[in-house]
């Protein structure tokens, strides 16, 4: 069942003619180098950038959604999150619940205990190292229980064994019914955890299937522009530049 219908959504030379659907269960990994699009398009997909094209959700028309609607339907975890004041990380979770008007404590207990942010419940969020704070902003969002959940580059602040803990709670989130959109520089990582990828470059889909599909040398070469070293075989997958 899609969750998303894309047809040829546009944002100026950003994103060009964008198509694709995204499933329930589902978790596809958006790779690409630098300037490719990828924020571009999950800031599309979150209300966030004008667009043309179409883009419906739940097979509704995303303009017929209200503000509210949107926000409790799609989940946005951006690359950098701040807050103005000096909240403290339970505050700040909490958030997580305006678009449901409540501040169920169990939801919120459970985002916490999930990214394993209950031990800094009581610090403020502007005291916090950046990793912290990049799990702590993912607790807010799965406290909002979005039916989709957009992430642009999660893991980029995250220590090794965060990094696998916060793709497994995204792969986790997905099979669980709901469905998840990363951007990902880690190729490993995508392999391991994402049920397809979708290859981005210069604001173009270039490929989007299956790990096998999209994780080849000609495509990885071509859109980075350095040689690949790929083991899909491999429990985990490698995919290493060099």
């Amino acid at each position: 069942m899609a969750l998303i219908t894309a047809q040829s959504l546009s944002v100026d030379t950003r994103l060009q003619a964008a198509s694709f659907e995204l499933n329930k269960t589902e978790i596809i990994g958006i790779i690409g180098p630098n300037g490719a699009g990828k924020s571009t398009l999950l800031h599309v997909l979150s209300g966030l950038e004008p667009f043309t094209g179409q883009l419906l959700i739940n097979d509704h028309p995303f303009d017929h959604l209200s503000t509210n609607q949107r926000a409790q339907t799609i989940g946005l975890l951006p690359q950098e999150a701040s807050t103005v004041w000096s909240l403290s990380v339970s505050d700040v979770v909490a958030l997580g619940r305006i678009p449901w008007n409540d501040e169920d404590r169990e939801i919120i207990s459970q985002a916490m205990h999930l990214t394993g942010t209950q031990d800094l419940s009581d610090r403020k969020i502007d005291t916090l190292s950046g990793g912290e704070r990049a799990r702590v902003w993912l607790a807010r969002v799965l406290a909002g229980k979005p039916q989709i959940l957009l992430a642009d580059e999660p893991i980029a602040s995250l220590d090794i064994h965060y990094q696998l803990a916060v793709m497994g709670i995204l792969k986790r989130y997905a099979q669980q019914g709901h469905a998840v959109m990363v951007a990902i520089h880690d190729l490993s990582l995508a392999a391991r955890y994402c049920d397809r990828i979708c290859l981005m470059k210069a604001g173009k889909i270039v490929a989007l299937g299956s790990i096998e599909q999209v994780l080849t040398e000609d495509l990885l070469s071509s859109a980075f522009n350095v040689s690949v070293q790929i083991d899909l075989q491999r429990s985990p997958p490698i995919v290493l530049p060099h």
